[in-house]
């Protein structure tokens, strides 16, 4: 569901009162926007192990999301770069 007004008009409030009575508020992912965003961050990215050049995956936040049947509240999604959105 995307949202759309101007600032302080209730948006995110609504979303996290929705939550709340559906059982979905402990769980929800928040995640800021902002024109330093990338990809990585959403979707995951291999990091360096203990191990030397040994890689482990690390899962963004959205990745998170669908594996553990969470909610995500995506905010100031105008603000993102094109290859995030």
């Amino acid at each position: 569901i995307l949202l759309q007004g101007p600032p302080g008009a209730g948006k995110t409030a609504l979303v996290l009162e929705v939550a709340k009575r559906v059982g979905k508020a402990e769980g929800l992912i928040r995640v800021h926007l902002d024109h330093q965003m990338d990809s990585k961050t959403l979707l995951g990215t291999y990091i360096c192990a203990e191990t030397p050049g040994e890689f482990v995956w690390q899962p963004g936040a959205l990745t998170q999301a669908v594996e553990q049947g969470r909610w995500v509240l995506i905010e100031d999604i105008d603000t993102a770069p094109l290859e995030v959105i």
